[in-house]
């Protein structure tokens, strides 16, 4: 049980090391931030946004610390990239998850298949959470002289894909006013 543990941690820990490939690629950003930087501030977000929704916050946490776990064995797959990216994605959680204890383990995965196929409402904001986050990171970056034409597509894609009212006013107040 503990190599197994040890396995999980290890596989988990590439993650700090796995850069977002998308702000290199399409951003040119020198140093990107890490999937292990995204996943943190969506866990962040998801404790503050679920507990002002009133929302079961400790699950949006699991949910938002996991839902990239993946990239630990796929790395970092832009949209589009693949056309089994969900396949691949989902392979690998499992397989991540497997070194876990059994109950620790379905416990996970059933908060898994929940994000994957959105039944509730915490699973749905996690998604809204994890775009609203690249839209923050994508202003981070603007503020460090990044160029906003090569910014401006993280923002859109943002706002065609959150849908929630008060994350939406957020995204507004973000967006800078540019032409």
């Amino acid at each position: 049980m503990k190599q197994n543990l040890l396995n999980f941690l290890k596989l988990a820990y590439k993650l700090k090391r796995e850069i977002r490939k998308g702000w290199v690629i399409k951003a040119g950003i020198k140093n990107p931030e890490s999937v292990a930087d995204h996943v943190c501030f969506t866990a962040l977000l998801s404790m503050i946004i679920g507990d002002m929704k009133r929302l079961n916050t400790s699950k949006m946490i699991k949910m938002a610390l996991i839902h990239d776990i993946g990239e630990a064995l796929i790395g970092d797959i832009i949209p589009n990239e693949v056309q089994d990216k969900y396949q691949r994605d989902n392979e690998a959680v499992i397989k991540i998850l497997s070194y876990l204890p059994n109950n620790v383990r379905e416990s996970y995965l059933e908060l898994w298949r929940d994000l994957i196929t959105r039944q509730s409402e915490e699973s749905r904001l996690i998604w809204e959470l994890d775009k609203f986050e690249m839209a923050l990171q994508a202003y981070e970056y603007l503020n460090e002289g990044y160029e906003w034409e090569k910014l401006i597509e993280f923002f859109t894609s943002a706002e065609r894909q959150v849908k929630d009212p008060f994350l939406k006013t957020l995204l507004t107040e973000l967006k800078p006013n540019r032409h």
